[in-house]
C-alpha cells in the first residue's frame, strides 16, 4: 500500500506503527503485544483512520480493519474458501466506481488444458470465483459478459472433473 503523507496529516488521531499494522493486517507485527487496549479502541481507531488507510490501498484491496467492522467477512481466509477480495468486494457490492468500471472490462480467467490433480483445489477456488464475476455481471445487468463468464466456469467445472476421473 502507497503511503500519501498529505492524507495522513489529515487524520485525527496519529497512530503508532504497531497500531496502523494491526488495523491493515489483523495482527501485531511479529506477532507481538496488541497496540490496543481494547476490541472498542481498535475499532475507535479505524474509524478515526479509515479515509487515510483506505486511500492508501491499491485497488481491490482493503484493510482487515474494513473487512471486519465494515464488511463482517473476511476474504482470502480458509474459512471463506480464500475468496479473492476483488470477488467478495464484488459479491457484497462494495466496488469502488473505479473497481467495477475494470472489473467490468475484465476477460473470463485463463486456465489450462489439462488441470493438474495436485492443483485441484486451486482451480476449485478459480471456479467459484468466475461463478462469483458472473452473478457480479448478472447483477449488473451485463448479461452478454455473463454469459461468458458461465461458459468458461462450465469448461473449467468440466476440467475438473477430468482431474477428479484421473486420480
Amino acid at each position: 500500500m502507497r503511503l500519501d503523507r498529505r492524507i495522513r496529516a489529515q487524520s485525527s488521531r496519529e497512530l503508532t506503527p504497531t497500531q496502523e499494522f494491526e488495523l491493515v493486517c489483523g495482527f501485531p507485527p511479529s506477532r507481538g503485544k496488541t497496540g490496543f487496549e481494547t476490541r472498542e479502541k481498535w475499532e475507535e481507531a479505524w474509524w478515526e483512520n479509515r479515509a487515510r488507510l483506505l486511500a492508501e490501498c491499491s485497488l481491490f484491496q482493503r484493510p482487515y480493519a474494513f473487512w471486519s467492522i465494515e464488511a463482517e467477512y473476511v476474504p482470502m481466509c480458509a474459512i471463506n474458501g480464500r475468496e479473492l477480495q476483488e470477488d467478495a468486494l464484488a459479491r457484497l457490492s462494495l466496488l469502488t466506481t473505479q473497481e467495477a468500471k475494470l472489473l467490468a472490462k475484465q476477460p473470463p480467467h485463463f486456465f489450462p488444458d489439462e488441470i493438474p490433480i495436485d492443483a485441484i483445489d486451486h482451480w476449485k477456488r478459480r471456479l467459484r470465483s468466475i461463478e462469483s464475476r458472473r452473478d457480479w455481471h448478472q447483477r449488473e445487468g451485463r448479461q452478454e459478459q455473463a454469459q461468458h463468464w458461465r461458459e468458461q466456469g462450465e469448461l473449467l467445472q468440466a476440467r475438473i472433473q477430468e482431474a477428479k476421473r484421473r486420480k
